[in-house]
């Protein structure tokens, strides 16, 4: 499969598996649709994940031979306008720090002439979830901007910058990361003050996925999206333990390496895990979710990790049964309806001690795929 960047997607024609075949595309730009959520990266309470994100970006950037891969982008192929666009379905938060870290990094660096180029590009990138998100990065194309200091204040200080973009929270998050990518490129050119990253950003790369691609349904963006506007522990879970797994530094990173079909399509097994865990394990949850008051796959899932990894450390464990309860792992992940708290994801590095050990991932993947093969089976038989 073809790995692209953002400005190949907005400038060049690409390559693009669907199904059985390979199709020809060049895309008239990238718009966030109507269902999606809000652009939540830059949220004033995602820190941890705006920071941990944009560090491996940076790192990525400034080393010559580190290359940073950001898994697939899933999404539709639509004829909007008599143009065609790309419609992400998952993605839209990757995109959108990327649009963000293109704009900045282009503005700081680029010559007049290449800065024209990419900023015409980047006017396909839009959104249609508001009306406002969709103005402030048309504004973004036209503003002139010093980066004398954070560029949050400079842009809300522009004679075009009204009230409805202070209200709304996808602008509200972009300037957010603005200041925050302004803060990581200072430290940079702190160092090295004749620094250019911007030949750098093709080195981050995605697989871009249609719908059709793996004969998806639009019911995956209702399933998707029934996740509410913020980023749910189980998302950030969940990318913890994709990077974790992809990992070349994880000890089993050889197994995770090592290269199998899915589909009719050839892919490293860290691939094939993703894009099971966003797809056909994703139904197992759904059918619950559906039935329930809050609608939020997210919650089953996470709970369905935490109980299985519960059951291997159990297994494993050589104490004995009330030794076990009184732990910290037993209490983290048992979970009851007095202990609400037990299902809140505080990062990455409680569990990574939990899936080091041997096998955990495999058959956490063997699990999830005979539940998914034999669901109706299963649940007849329990009825």
């Amino acid at each position: 499969m073809n790995k692209y960047n953002l400005t190949d997607i907005l400038s060049k024609e690409l390559i693009i598996e669907e199904q059985d075949s390979s199709k020809t595309y060049k895309f008239e730009g990238i718009q966030i649709p109507m269902i999606q959520r809000d652009y939540t990266q830059g949220r004033a309470d995602e820190v941890e994940i705006r920071n941990r994100f944009l560090k491996s970006i940076f790192n990525s950037l400034v080393k010559k031979d580190e290359y940073l891969e950001l898994d697939f982008v899933y999404g539709s192929i639509k004829e909007l306008d008599n143009k065609t666009h790309f419609i992400p379905l998952d993605g839209q938060q990757r995109l959108t720090t990327l649009f963000l870290l293109h704009w900045y990094i282009g503005k700081r660096e680029l010559k007049a002439s290449e800065l024209d180029l990419l900023l015409n590009s980047l006017k396909g990138f839009t959104y249609a979830t508001r009306s406002s998100a969709r103005d402030f990065c048309e504004k973004l194309m036209d503003i002139s901007i010093s980066f004398k200091g954070e560029p949050k204040k400079e842009i809300a200080n522009s004679a075009w910058f009204y009230g409805r973009f202070e209200k709304d929270p996808t602008v509200k998050a972009m300037l957010i990361m603005l200041d925050t990518v302004h803060s990581y490129y200072e430290q940079e050119h702190a160092k090295n003050n004749s620094i250019k990253l911007f030949p750098a950003l093709s080195k981050l790369s995605f697989y871009i996925l249609p719908l059709g691609g793996f004969n998806l349904s639009d019911e995956l963006y209702i399933k998707m999206n029934a996740r509410g506007k913020q980023l749910t522990d189980f998302e950030n879970f969940k990318a913890d333990l994709i990077n974790w797994i992809r990992d070349e530094k994880n000890p089993n990173s050889i197994e995770f390496q090592k290269i199998e079909t899915l589909k009719n399509r050839e892919m490293p097994y860290h691939l094939s895990f993703a894009t099971k865990l966003d797809n056909s394990w994703t139904h197992l949850f759904w059918e619950y979710a559906k039935g329930n008051e809050t609608n939020n796959i997210d919650s089953f899932y996470l709970r369905f990790w935490n109980r299985f990894l519960l059951n291997h450390f159990i297994i494993a464990s050589s104490e004995n049964a009330d030794l076990i309860e009184k732990g910290e792992v037993f209490k983290k992940l048992y979970g009851n309806e007095e202990n609400e708290s037990a299902f809140k994801y505080e990062g990455f590095e409680f569990y990574q001690q939990l899936f080091v050990k041997q096998n955990v991932v495999l058959n956490a993947q063997q699990t999830l795929d005979r539940l998914s093969d034999n669901f109706n089976a299963i649940q007849k038989c329990l009825q």
